[in-house]
């Protein structure tokens, strides 16, 4: 998989949920009547079922991913939460060939900074050396720190998990397939101006203790941020 490096991100925009919002679309006084998104989209209202209890107006479209090759189409919309000010419930919309189901989290869900937001003053650095022996499975560690001039707080429940990866010649990673199973994870701690703490990589590219000597390239990524490191180096010996 290549890893090019992003173009610069929008940090005014919030996360709602799992799906991040341009703050425009969460201006409580707008919105439209749930079926009238349903028609502009010329859903078929017999498919879904509008649970009791949801107002019936408000809504308004925040996400939406398209069809794509083992990818349902999806969109997500929201309307103000009836009783809490400031939150939103949100509702899921997917596509199952000409029919659409509908998916709605019935508790309140308060905008936070988006993702960009959150990771700008973090930073994953390698340790000066990483050595490791030959036919065996190397543990290795990633250090994380606060360049900021602030405290950060970890107002996302963003959790610890690290994913890392070989680079091959060409700068793509090696990997055996693309899921992201992990468990036993832990939130990251609040980090002073200046201050790091190490984490525990999980490598996924596949029989680490069948490589040759040599020196590889690595490169992790803090999962629930998306904040990559720059590139490492790996010695084998």
């Amino acid at each position: 998989m290549s890893t090019p490096r992003r173009p610069a991100a929008d940090l005014t925009r919030l996360q709602v949920g799992r799906v991040e919002a341009d703050p425009s679309d969460l201006d409580p006084a707008a919105g439209s009547p749930f079926t009238d998104l349903l028609a502009e989209r010329q859903l078929d209202r017999t498919s879904i079922a509008m649970p009791e209890g949801l107002p019936p107006a408000g809504w308004r479209r925040i996400a939406h991913r398209p069809a794509s090759s083992g990818f349902s189409e999806i969109e997500v919309l929201a309307t103000p939460h009836p009783t809490q000010p400031g939150t939103w419930l949100l509702a899921r919309l997917t596509e199952h060939g000409s029919r659409w189901s509908l998916q709605v989290e019935r508790d309140p869900v308060a905008p936070i900074p988006c993702r960009a937001q959150r990771r700008a003053d973090l930073r994953l650095t390698w340790p000066p050396r990483m050595i490791t022996v030959a036919g065996e499975t190397p543990e290795i560690h990633t250090i994380l720190t606060n360049v900021g001039e602030t405290t950060w707080t970890n107002v996302g429940n963003d959790h610890n998990t690290v994913f890392g990866w070989i680079l091959d010649s060409h700068g793509e990673r090696i990997q055996q397939d693309n899921r992201y199973n992990y468990s036993g994870m832990t939130m990251i701690p609040t980090l002073a101006p200046g201050e790091s703490v190490t984490l525990w990589v999980l490598m996924k590219t596949p029989g680490l203790e069948s490589l040759s000597p040599g020196r590889y390239d690595v490169e992790c990524q803090l999962f629930t941020l998306g904040l990559r490191s720059e590139l490492g180096t790996l010695r084998i010996v």
